[in-house]
């Protein structure tokens, strides 16, 4: 795959935007709140999950999930990773050439609109599929690292309720990674997620 359709599916999936940026507005108590929230880990070694395609823009439905050390993290700091929707779309094109000369592990699935189509006829929720694509993301990822690593934590940009999000993996006929951590607008706080939206 050429690196600007690795850019566009895998590190970085760059939402439609209105006027080319998104701004996140919170108040000050939804920032108390969730700097209480936040995990011991998210400094640390960490897996990073989230989707794209399913909010203002839909389809086709893509999930990655991204591995990064505390180095790695650092060196996406130096990079100028952020959350992209508080970054222009010409930022993050020539933030990813950086990243893709990365070691860092990661596994991008996409669900296009056919497949999605086919799913829901067989009676799959739209949280069924991304529970699924979340899951396999991560197993991915999880497969490729070296057998000694194990990550400090595995942060999931939270779409539905824990209960309900391995609920669904359960009826998907596969058993939900344990120590998953369910956080909303994660990617506000973690490096690896701030790669994948």
């Amino acid at each position: 795959m050429n690196p600007a359709k690795l850019c566009s599916k895998v590190l970085i999936i760059i939402r439609k935007r209105v006027n080319g940026e998104r701004v996140v507005k919170l108040t000050l108590n939804q920032l108390k709140h969730r700097q209480k929230n936040v995990p011991d880990f998210i400094n640390r070694d960490h897996i990073g999950s989230d989707e794209a395609g399913t909010g203002d823009y839909f389809g086709p439905i893509t999930v990655a999930a991204v591995y990064a050390t505390e180095r790695q993290q650092a060196l996406l700091r130096e990079l100028g990773v952020k959350d992209s929707k508080t970054m222009k779309d010409p930022t993050i094109k020539s933030i990813v050439k950086d990243i893709l000369k990365t070691d860092i592990v990661y596994s991008s699935l996409t669900l296009n609109n056919e497949k999605y189509n086919k799913l829901q006829r067989r009676g799959w929720s739209q949280g069924r599929m991304k529970a699924w694509m979340h899951h396999h993301a991560i197993k991915n990822v999880l497969n490729k690292l070296d057998g000694s690593i194990n990550p400090s934590g595995i942060l999931i940009d939270q779409f539905c309720k824990p209960e309900i999000f391995h609920n669904h993996v359960k009826a998907t006929g596969e058993t939900s990674h344990t120590g998953l951590t369910f956080m909303t607008k994660a990617e506000s706080y973690s490096r690896p997620l701030q790669l994948l939206l």
